[in-house]
């Protein structure tokens, strides 16, 4: 206490009265719960601190900006407690908690898999995709593989920051089969809304910065705060007669739903309903995607029929959903949204006549690796509350002719002034290890900025980051180095994304 009095004299003044030695607060995946708590409109989460002294100065400014602002100045995301669902229930934190206690001063390794309290949420493809060698990983809840491991090896233990050989071989497999010929990804806990009603389309013209698409269309579109910076992302699939299907981020469902509900008007006509009857969803991606979705339903899947960004209902394997041609991988594909007690027959149609194609599965580090190859950003890495659109460069999806959407007014100013920050993409030199988020990006050894996604891009078969620079460095400044695990790394800006530059295979 004396000590304390040192530091803060007002303390002198406080009269304490007791010290109290209580349990240390734990969360499930470590870190505090602090900001809205999920349906409950002016009541916030600060609990779940494990070092309260260390962490009591961010937790009292995030407060502060929630209660007085409704947003913060940094990004609590990740301490955001709407990010644990009610599959969180106490049994599954409890076993979680105990095993991150004994790991509370291990080896931080970027790809342990916390086993824990597992699984949880499954889809019905779970037993099938276990025997078929997938190595899962934990989203949100779900169970979702990461990669297939087809040698019969159990040997996924042995960490490194560096490169690990017992998944890199498989994903680059997968990848590559990808590029090739066609491979099927079950996508389980797709944050999706439906929204409808008569209001839905002036509704979602306000919530989101970009045009709604037409019916039978889809768009990526941005929901903004108030201050012009990005709260989310959303696929938007417009079903037609005032019918509209979100999807988004996994780990963003309920903090999500809650802004989203935030927005609605008094007596506005709308549904926002959480969650869909069309559940599950596969993707199934690659050149040969359409010739194998041809030979299991009778829908026109041409390119003039069914044109990229474009949604319509079809029946695969005689199973009627909702088809949309989307790509996160940047390869012709589809992503079939359906009931999860029709996800069996459409996978097990999908294998028996993708032999002929050479299908196969891909997981969630195949994901990755290929939408950083197409420059794509990710939410939570590549963008959020601390970054406007013009920073991440994806300006382009603002509808400036809209009389109206939150953050309009920021926006506009926004366009008036420089960007903080500049998202850059770069080809990395580097040795025997992948760049990791928050490496530095240097120019002339001093620290200009910062890596967001780093990964090795199979099918161009080089080390790839994206990230973001000061915004007053010089635009025909192309070389820099990447701090990797010490070391610095050339690497060489690319003004383009690095696969398919002219989305000629996507569009396909």
């Amino acid at each position: 206490m004396e000590q304390a009095i040192e530091h803060v004299p007002l303390l002198a003044e406080a009269s304490a009265q007791r010290f109290v030695n209580g349990p240390i607060g734990y969360t499930p995946d470590g870190l505090p719960l602090c900001g809205p708590a999920y349906g409950l409109p002016n009541f916030y989460h600060a609990c779940g601190i494990q070092i309260g002294i260390t962490h009591s100065a961010a937790v009292g400014k995030a407060i502060t900006e929630w209660v007085t602002s409704g947003e913060t100045g940094w990004d609590y995301a990740s301490w955001d407690p709407r990010r644990f669902g009610d599959w969180a229930n106490q049994q599954y934190a409890q076993a979680r908690i105990v095993e991150l206690y004994d790991l509370q001063y291990a080896i931080p390794f970027p790809h342990r898999l916390i086993q824990s309290g597992r699984p949880l949420q499954t889809t019905p493809l779970y037993e099938r995709l276990e025997k078929q060698g997938a190595v899962f990983g934990q989203i949100g809840g779900w169970e979702r593989a990461f990669w297939f491991n087809l040698n019969g090896s159990q040997d996924t233990e042995r960490l490194s920051f560096r490169h690990e050989e017992a998944w890199r071989d498989a994903v680059r497999r997968e990848c590559e089969a990808v590029r090739d010929g066609v491979g099927v990804m079950d996508h389980g806990g797709f944050t999706k809304y439906e929204v409808s009603g008569d209001g839905a389309n002036d509704f979602l013209d306000r919530v989101f910065c970009g045009r709604l698409p037409a019916p039978g269309r889809v768009k990526l579109s941005y929901m903004l705060t108030p201050q012009g910076k990005v709260w989310s992302e959303a696929t938007i699939a417009h079903l037609g007669q005032d019918r509209y299907l979100l999807c988004g981020p996994t780990l963003a469902d309920w903090r999500d739903h809650d802004w989203l509900r935030s927005h609605l008007l008094p007596d506005e006509s709308v549904e926002v309903r959480r969650g869909s009857g069309y559940d599950a969803a596969l993707l199934v991606m690659g050149p040969a995607s359409r010739s194998l979705l041809s030979k299991l339903s009778a829908h026109d899947l041409s390119r003039k029929a069914m044109p990229w960004m474009s949604v319509t209902n079809i029946t695969v394997a005689g199973v009627s959903l909702i088809a949309m041609r989307v790509s996160y991988v940047g390869e012709l594909g589809w992503e079939l949204h359906m009931p999860s007690e029709h996800l069996c027959t459409v996978y097990e149609a999908l294998q028996t006549a993708g032999a002929d194609f050479g299908l196969v599965d891909f997981g969630s580090y195949a994901l990755n690796s290929m939408r950083i190859e197409k420059g794509y950003h990710g939410w939570g890495s590549d963008f959020g509350t601390e970054y406007t659109l013009f920073d991440a460069d994806l300006e382009r999806f603002i509808d400036f002719a809209k009389p109206e959407f939150i953050g309009k007014e920021a926006v506009l100013k926004q366009c008036q002034e420089k960007a903080e920050w500049r998202f850059i993409k770069l080809i990395v030199s580097s040795h025997d290890a992948d760049p990791l988020p928050g490496d530095p990006i240097l120019l002339n050894g001093e620290c200009v900025g910062y890596v967001t996604s780093g990964a090795t891009g199979f099918r161009v078969d080089q080390c790839l980051a994206l990230g973001y620079i000061n915004n007053s460095i010089d635009d025909a400044t192309q070389n820099f180095d990447i701090e990797i695990l010490g070391v610095p790394c050339k690497a060489c800006v690319s003004d383009d994304v690095f696969y398919d530059a002219n989305n000629s295979r996507l569009t396909s």
